[in-house]
């Protein structure tokens, strides 16, 4: 159930709402999150650290994994000796942190997330047929990198469709959000969120139609495997042809041609691993795995010439060593872990709106991480202002909805 008192529409409420809306259509909607968030919390200063204290079970893990991810960078720049802009994406960690704090000290209407996420997955629909139909753009991605843009479309489609309700209306704009950003990324041709919204989404279909019966989800996800492949039947479907190519890419891998999609990944692993032997303890140095690839003769024309490994895990193992899956831990487990509780006490409670929130934040955690077999999330500016601003708002969201519930 809602909570019985309505919330009076407070500033962390607006920045709810415009979250989704901002990542998603807007230019450099992440710069005015990121900015809109510091400048909230300036302004409503006043008992801060009381909020934080009040609320430690979740503040105390969080600022130890951000911590540590920021120690772990700062230790790599000291000892490389890089410049102090290397810590500059994984720095934006701290909004995680500071969106959290925002909205357990001035309380929001998780219903306005729920909106945020189905109107910004309108308008990005929108801009995306714009680019495909009229401005013939290849890869139509509101001018992001196309497989960041489609990281967040995937995840964003994620929390709307684990929305609270029992009822017609909210099945169906939870599945109507899930429908757009299939239909996105099908234009979009980015195939690891494609995989990560699939495969998250699967698990979800439960808590969507709780207390449904075996048959009834068997009988679900068949028919969405023929949708997609439907989909798929259809001409000039821009995944369907990324798909297609992975056979032929790998095989071209396996002749000594590099030059594919697919190819470009597996020299980049294969150099990473050759790289991590090499440097297990400190890695080459963060955010310098395209230095790494620069000093290679096919470059900088080759496609593996990239600024980063396209694979979290073997980004971080190369340029930080093993610290790097400590980093890892520290940025997905942790938050997951804090999610999973969530989730548990909200279940024990028969509070279905704050279980819809906490496996919203597993969710975003999940396609985070399988988004990132084929993608960075540290690489990006936007990626991770997406990430860290997703989780803490999820955060604050649920320990907002656990006081509210009368949780301990």
């Amino acid at each position: 159930m809602w909570p019985d008192k309505f919330r009076h529409l407070t500033i962390a409420s607006l920045l709810v709402l415009a979250f989704p809306i901002l990542l998603l259509s807007v230019p450099r909607g992440a710069s005015v999150f990121l900015v809109a968030t510091v400048v909230a919390l300036i302004a409503v200063r006043h008992g801060l650290t009381e909020t934080a204290r009040a609320n430690a079970a979740v503040f105390r893990p969080l600022s130890l994994s951000i911590l540590t991810v920021l120690m772990i960078c700062l230790a790599s720049i000291l000892h490389f000796d890089l410049g102090w802009n290397t810590l500059d994406n994984p720095s934006r960690i701290i909004l995680a942190f500071l969106a959290c704090l925002l909205v357990i000290h001035r309380g929001a209407d998780s219903r306005l997330l729920w909106a945020g996420a189905l109107i910004g997955l309108i308008a990005a629909a929108a801009v995306i047929a714009w680019q495909a139909a009229v401005l013939n753009v290849h890869r139509p991605s509101a001018g992001l990198p196309p497989i960041v843009f489609a990281n967040m479309v995937a995840a964003i489609a994620l929390i709307g469709f684990v929305r609270p309700g029992t009822d017609w209306r909210s099945h169906a704009l939870a599945w109507v959000g899930m429908f757009l950003a299939a239909l996105i990324l099908i234009v979009n041709g980015s195939r690891g969120p494609w995989m990560a919204l699939v495969i998250t989404t699967l698990p979800l279909i439960p808590v969507r139609h709780r207390g449904m019966r075996l048959p009834a989800y068997l009988g679900i996800v068949l028919l969405l495997l023929l949708l997609i492949a439907l989909a798929f039947t259809l001409p000039e479907v821009e995944l369907t042809r990324r798909f297609q190519d992975i056979g032929g890419d790998i095989e071209r891998f396996g002749a000594g041609d590099a030059d594919s999609a697919v190819g470009a990944r597996l020299m980049m692993w294969q150099l990473g691993l050759q790289t991590l032997i090499a440097h297990p303890l400190t890695g080459i140095g963060l955010n310098q795995y395209g230095e790494l690839l620069m000093n290679l003769p096919q470059c900088p024309t080759a496609p593996f010439c990239t600024k980063h490994g396209h694979n979290d895990l073997m980004e971080a193992l190369t340029t930080l060593g093993l610290p790097g899956i400590v980093l890892l831990f520290a940025m997905f487990a942790v938050p997951a872990i804090l999610f999973r509780r969530m989730r548990r006490v909200a279940r024990e409670r028969g509070d279905t709106v704050g279980e819809s929130l906490a496996v919203a934040g597993l969710a975003v955690v999940v396609a985070t991480c399988i988004s990132g077999l084929t993608q960075v999330t540290l690489a990006h500016h936007v990626n991770i202002v997406f990430y860290a601003g997703a989780i803490g708002l999820l955060l604050g969201l649920s320990a907002q909805q656990a006081r509210d519930a009368g949780s301990v």
